[in-house]
């Protein structure tokens, strides 16, 4: 789910749907990335945390989600490495590196990727990361 300034409300229900849906096994989130055009979609630092804070009560709650807790504050204040030159998109028979971010002049500054931050982050071997994406891929994978 891309939250965004349309569906931030909706998370909690998200995550309660995904925990009591038979054949989902977890929900993933990213941010809304303003891509040109869309740049009214986006979450001002402050609806981030408070969608981050709902995600966590949600993981404590026992809902399937898919990301890393340890890398939300990194997603709150767009504070890890961009461009991630291990994450690669494939679209319309195009590659991309990045999300496609990386085509748009100052977008990866803007990054809502949830996957962006937990991948650079892993690979600066931040240990926190480390651990957190060991317990949750082995739980959900």
């Amino acid at each position: 789910m891309a939250i965004n300034q349309i569906n931030k409300d909706t998370v909690r229900d998200v995550c309660i749907t995904a925990r009591d849906t038979r054949n989902v096994r977890a929900v993933s989130f990213n941010f809304h990335t303003p891509y040109p055009d869309t740049k009214d979609l986006a979450l001002s630092k402050e609806e981030k945390a408070r969608c981050c804070e709902v995600i966590t009560q949600m993981m404590k709650q026992g809902a399937p989600v898919f990301n890393l807790r340890s890398a939300f504050p990194y997603l709150i204040n767009n504070s890890f490495p961009t461009p991630c030159y291990q994450c690669v998109v494939i679209e319309n028979g195009k590659i991309s590196t990045c999300g496609r971010c990386i085509d748009v002049p100052g977008l990866c500054e803007k990054c809502g990727y949830f996957f962006v931050a937990e991948y650079t982050l892993l690979f600066q071997g931040k240990p926190r990361i480390i651990q957190d994406m060991l317990k949750t891929y082995l739980k959900y994978i």
